[in-house]
């Protein structure tokens, strides 16, 4: 019984922690190699390990970036800043009519390795992911309760 309840208290833990910061030192050289290979001019990155993967994140212009390099240095996902009017119509619309009065406090674009492009919405109490043409794909409640949806 208290195995039980270490393994269940271990789950939840890792569940809670989600990303982890971690120091440049301690990212594998083929990570850092790529990043740098993809943006020469940042200097300042914050590194942070999530899902297996590592995710530098940092500043190109005004916008921030982030991306998702696997341990070997392939590039797995980037994800970029956008202005909220630059999400899909349909997406817009959905926030819009399940969030009466909770504004969209920032907006990503993701692209995957192999082009594939989604966005997702951040509210005060939400995430949303959608697909490129504004189809609902994931909402996320900021506790870290997920549930997806195919509508």
């Amino acid at each position: 019984m208290i195995r039980l309840l270490l393994i269940v208290f271990a789950f939840c833990l890792t569940e809670h922690i989600g990303a982890q910061t971690i120091k440049e030192r301690d990212v594998p050289g083929a990570v850092t190699s790529k990043v740098k290979a993809l943006y020469p001019d940042v200097t300042k990155i914050k590194w942070e390990m999530e899902d297996g993967m590592y995710e530098a994140s940092f500043m190109t212009g005004d916008k921030e970036t982030s991306v998702m390099v696997s341990s070997q240095g392939m590039l797995v996902q980037t994800e970029t800043e956008i202005e909220v009017a630059a999400l899909p119509k349909e997406a817009a619309i959905y926030i819009m009519q399940n969030n009466p009065g909770n504004a969209i406090q920032e907006a990503t674009k993701r692209t995957d390795v192999y082009g594939v492009v989604s966005y997702e919405a951040e509210l005060k109490n939400m995430e949303y992911v959608f697909d490129a043409t504004g189809k609902l794909l994931t909402e996320e409640k900021v506790d870290g309760n997920k549930e997806k949806r195919n509508d």
